[in-house]
């Protein structure tokens, strides 16, 4: 439900809101300095690119498809800009695409237009090429809050200036007027993306043992990445009382991945290692019979027996339920309790 209110609420400001049209039929879009221009940055600078002229402290990140042919104008158009700075193209699609996130140069880039390209690994081709589509849903997720409306069509330029981040999507006729506001970056020089590292990492699945949603009950978004890495594209965020289904673990404790988008899409992936334990946490029950009858205070009856634990019921002072069981977990004993007649279960803290 949240996916699809998100999907039609981007249409219609699609339809509705006005673009910020050039006369060659670019539209441009300037994101001010902050927290939105860098993550804006961060994503291009991540993805999967080929880098093509010699000033790496000067870059300029082209999101392309290698049959696009206003991409290629833009390649052919964009020649003399190579000497003093470095267009960094990012293919999400399109024959030969494989070739240039494997080669990751000029000459790839070139080579993919006219057609041309050499032997690569298909399996690595085809996760880098895929990696770079979740970069342009991510961008695509950002520019529409920035501008509702705003879309991400081949080619689709980005670049640092000192006034923000630039986004230009279409072909521009005069890129090298443009260029010249790129911002220098030294630091950005020698950038070795995470996305080479993020799709050349195999992640083991978990199952979910306790855990069918994942809830957002903090009062922030909190971010969806297209992979379980810090550095991965945003996909979406998460609003506060809403939830996700959860479709598994990612070994290590720290990630779960979710499936905002439906069984059949790419799923999403959150941090949170608190509720990766909840997911797997492994522990046995006892059998205990009997009456459980609660102190002078209040308590609450939780889902697992782990503090902090979602909250299943209230449980008045004084009041006395079934107990049918107990359990003992890392140093803590715990009280299973029958809290409604349907059976569930809930734990309480001795």
């Amino acid at each position: 439900m949240v996916t699809r209110l998100i999907a039609t609420a981007l249409l219609a400001a699609f339809l509705l809101s006005p673009q910020i049209v050039q006369g060659d039929g670019s539209r441009h879009l300037l994101v001010p300095p902050g927290p939105e221009a860098d993550l804006l940055m961060e994503t291009v600078e991540h993805a999967v690119w080929a880098a093509d002229g010699e000033g790496a402290d000067r870059s300029i990140y082209v999101v392309y498809s290698t049959d696009c042919v206003w991409s290629q104008r833009l390649h052919e158009a964009s020649r003399a800009l190579t000497e003093s700075f470095q267009l960094r193209w990012i293919p999400a699609r399109g024959p030969h695409a494989e070739h240039v996130v494997s080669e990751r140069n000029g000459t790839a880039v070139t080579n993919a237009f006219a057609g041309r390209s050499g032997a690569v690994d298909g399996a690595v081709g085809r996760a880098a090429v895929h990696y770079n589509y979740r970069v342009v849903m991510s961008l695509l997720q950002q520019l529409s809050e920035q501008q509702p409306g705003y879309r991400v069509s081949y080619p689709t330029v980005i670049y640092r200036t000192d006034a923000g981040v630039q986004v230009i999507d279409g072909f521009p006729s005069n890129i090298e007027e443009l260029a010249r506001r790129v911002a220098r970056q030294p630091e950005q020089a020698d950038l070795e993306p995470a996305g080479l590292r993020i799709v050349g990492t195999r992640y083991q699945r978990l199952r979910s043992l306790h855990l069918d949603h994942y809830p957002n009950e903090t009062s922030e978004p909190r971010l969806l990445r297209a992979f379980p890495d810090h550095q991965a594209p945003w996909v979406m965020s998460l609003d506060p009382e809403y939830s996700v289904r959860v479709s598994a673990v990612i070994d290590g404790g720290e990630w779960l991945e979710l499936t905002p988008f439906g069984p059949n899409d790419p799923p999403a992936f959150v941090h949170d290692p608190f509720y990766a334990r909840l997911a797997t946490l492994q522990y046995q029950v006892r059998p205990a019979r009997g009456t459980y009858n609660a102190g002078r205070e209040p308590e609450q009856a939780l889902r697992l027996p782990v503090l902090g634990a979602p909250v299943i019921a209230d449980v008045p002072a004084g009041f006395r339920i079934p107990k049918t069981g107990e359990v003992h977990i890392d140093g803590q004993v715990w009280d299973q309790v029958q809290v409604f007649a349907d059976g569930t279960r809930g734990y309480i803290p001795r």
